[in-house]
C-alpha cells in the first residue's frame, strides 16, 4: 500500500523530493503526465512507497484500474497498491495488468458511498500462466492499442479546444 501523504509531507521544499502519482493521473488506458506532482517529504521515504519501471499500480478507489509504470519512479498514496513481479521471466507486467483490469474489479470493490478494493480481493484474481513468448506478444498488442487510444484522446482534446476557441470568437463577435 502507498503512503498516507499527510504523515510525511513537508510544508516547504526539502532535499527529499519525489514525483507523486495522483489519483487523477489514472486514465482508462494510460497515466496522464499532467497529473503528476512534486512532493516534498520531511525525510527520506522507504522503497515500498515508490513504484519503478515494470511495477503495476492499482488504483483502489473507483474507477479501479491497474497500470504498468514505464518511466522513472513515482511515490504512491495510500489509495494505490503496488505489485512488483518477482519473476519477470515467467510473467509480463503488461499482460498481468490487463488480466487484472479485465477481472471485473468493480464487482470486487466493497462499500456503499465510497467503494474500495481490498488487497485480499486483488490476491483472489487468478492470473493464467501462458508461456512468456505469448504473453509478450499479447502485451505488445495491448500496449499498441492503449497508445493509439491515448493519441486519439489527445487529438480529441485538442480539437475540442479549437472548437471552443472558434465558438467564443463567433459568440463574442
Amino acid at each position: 500500500m502507498g503512503l498516507v501523504l499527510a504523515r510525511r509531507k513537508s510544508q516547504e521544499k526539502t532535499p527529499f523530493s519525489y514525483r507523486l502519482l495522483r489519483l487523477k493521473a489514472f486514465d482508462e488506458d494510460y497515466i496522464k503526465d499532467e497529473f503528476i506532482d512534486e512532493f516534498y517529504a520531511t525525510q527520506s521515504l522507504e522503497n515500498h512507497y515508490l513504484v519503478r519501471e515494470n511495477d503495476i499500480v492499482i488504483r483502489l478507489r473507483l474507477p479501479l484500474k491497474a497500470h504498468v509504470i514505464n518511466q522513472n519512479e513515482f511515490l504512491i498514496s495510500s489509495h494505490m497498491l503496488k505489485i512488483t513481479l518477482k519473476d519477470t521471466k515467467a510473467f509480463n507486467s503488461y499482460f498481468v495488468a490487463e488480466i487484472i483490469n479485465h477481472s471485473r474489479l468493480e464487482n470486487l470493490a466493497e462499500g456503499q458511498a465510497l467503494r474500495l478494493l481490498n488487497v485480499k480481493d486483488i490476491k483472489s484474481i487468478k492470473i493464467p500462466y501462458i508461456e512468456i513468448d505469448r504473453q509478450n506478444k499479447f502485451a505488445n498488442i495491448f500496449k499498441t492499442i492503449n497508445e493509439r487510444k491515448q493519441t486519439l484522446n489527445e487529438l480529441i482534446t485538442k480539437e475540442e479546444t479549437i472548437k471552443t476557441i472558434i465558438l467564443k470568437e463567433i459568440l463574442n463577435g
